[in-house]
C-alpha cells in the first residue's frame, strides 16, 4: 500500500495582518483624496453655473434697456445685488414698456456668496452701458461669486456687456 505524503513548503504563506492593514490604509487614503477632488470640482461647477446665471440676468437687463431705449433712471433695467446670497432683476419681461415687479434670485448653494458691498445696483442705459441713477456712465468693479474653492468673476466690457472669467485681472 502506498502512503500519501504531503510536503509543506515553508516559502509560501498568507498575508500578515499588518500587510492587510497597510493595504487598507493606502486604499482609504486614495479614496479620500478622490472624494475631496470630486467635491471640489462639484463646487467649481456650482459656482460657475451661479455666475453664468447672474451674467445672463445682467445681459438680459442690458438688452431690455437697449430694446426699450431707456433714458431715465425709472426706465433703466438692471440687477441689484441685495446681500451676499441674493439679487433682484428689474426688466420689462412682458414688453408693455414698463418695468415689471423685480424678480428675487438666490444663489443655489449655501457656500456661494457675492463679494463687495450691499446693496449694489447695476443699471443699463439705452446704449446698454452701465450707468448710475443720474444717467452718468460708470465703470463697475468686477463682480465675484465666491466659495471655499475659489472665485468666478464677472467684468463689464466697454460696451457694457458682462463677461465671465476665472481671472480678476483679465
Amino acid at each position: 500500500m502506498a502512503l500519501l505524503t504531503f510536503s509543506s513548503n515553508h516559502n509560501s504563506r498568507g498575508f500578515a495582518v499588518s500587510e492587510l492593514l497597510i493595504i487598507a490604509v493606502v486604499i482609504t487614503m486614495i479614496s479620500g483624496f478622490a472624494f475631496v477632488q470630486c467635491r471640489k470640482r462639484q463646487n467649481q461647477i456650482s459656482r460657475s453655473n451661479a455666475a453664468e446665471q447672474l451674467r445672463l440676468n445682467l445681459e438680459s437687463a442690458r438688452l431690455d434697456s437697449m430694446r426699450r431705449g431707456a433714458r431715465t433712471s425709472k426706465q433703466f433695467a438692471g440687477v441689484t445685488i441685495l446681500s451676499p446670497r441674493s439679487y433682484k432683476v428689474s426688466q420689462d419681461s412682458d414688453s408693455d414698456g414698463n418695468l415689471d415687479q423685480p424678480l428675487i434670485r438666490n444663489l443655489p448653494n449655501y457656500e456661494l456668496k457675492f463679494g463687495g458691498s450691499f446693496p449694489s445696483a447695476i443699471n443699463f442705459d439705452w446704449l446698454g452701458r452701465p450707468v448710475d441713477t443720474e444717467s452718468h456712465i460708470i465703470e463697475y468693479p468686477i463682480l465675484s461669486v465666491t466659495d471655499s474653492s475659489g472665485s468666478t468673476f464677472i467684468k463689464f466690457a466697454n460696451s457694457g456687456k458682462p463677461e465671465l472669467s476665472n481671472n480678476p485681472k483679465y
